[in-house]
């Protein structure tokens, strides 16, 4: 599975993932974060697919 982050690739080889194990592999805080598939927002719980359009896309917040 192709994951788009930061403008960059990651070749991830795992399929069928959950977002939240997803984002426990590549140590990502998932409150930092909006993970989308297929141009849509993915739940923690959603299930990642090999051809699923995955993108994490990271939470700018402060004050």
């Amino acid at each position: 599975m192709e994951i788009d982050f930061n403008d960059s690739k990651i070749d991830f080889p795992e399929e069928n993932i959950s977002v939240e194990n997803l984002l426990t592999s590549l140590e990502i805080n998932p409150a930092e974060v909006v993970v989308t598939q297929n141009g849509k927002i993915a739940l923690e719980s959603s299930i990642l697919k090999k051809g699923d359009m995955v993108k994490i896309i990271q939470v700018i917040y402060g004050g």
